[in-house]
């Protein structure tokens, strides 16, 4: 058989895709009447399970779940994304809730920008850059090798 140089059914169906980019119309904001409420995702936990901050006056954290629905559309959540989140009114006593909504970078920067939400803190997202990094100390009255000796 000859070489397929073309490309296949894949590199077919990207063909025709043009990059366009999207333009935010509207910004779902929470409903308040329903328990939901602006979050901060603070860490990963696993298994569709995430500790966020939450915007409030006393800067709650709580244990949220990812819906299943966010996997089949591609939407990934990661450390200090914007979320909606709905508190569980069966277990109001426990801090636990639901992801109700994700918002993108731009939907982020105008909600920013009327003041809803706080800006992301910058500080935050370079300790968890830094967590597995470490340093060397060299002490001063260590002696020279040469290579020459050895």
């Amino acid at each position: 058989m000859p070489k397929n140089t073309k490309g296949g059914k894949n590199f077919k169906k990207g063909k025709k895709a043009t990059f366009e980019p999207t333009v935010v119309k509207y910004v779902p904001e929470p409903n308040e009447d329903n328990g939901q409420s602006y979050a901060r995702v603070i860490k990963l936990l696993g298994n569709r399970r995430v500790l966020v901050k939450l915007f409030d006056e006393y800067a709650t954290e709580m244990n949220c779940n990812i819906p299943k629905s966010f996997k089949r559309e591609r939407m990934y959540v990661n450390n200090g994304d914007l979320l909606i989140i709905g508190t569980r009114p069966d277990l109001s006593n426990d801090n636990k809730g639901d992801v109700h909504y994700l918002y993108s970078q731009q939907e982020e920067e105008r909600l920013v920008k009327r003041k809803l939400v706080p800006a992301r803190d910058v500080s935050f997202e370079e300790e968890e850059d830094n967590v597995n990094a470490f340093t060397f100390e060299m002490e001063d009255d260590s002696e020279e090798v040469d290579l020459a000796d050895l």
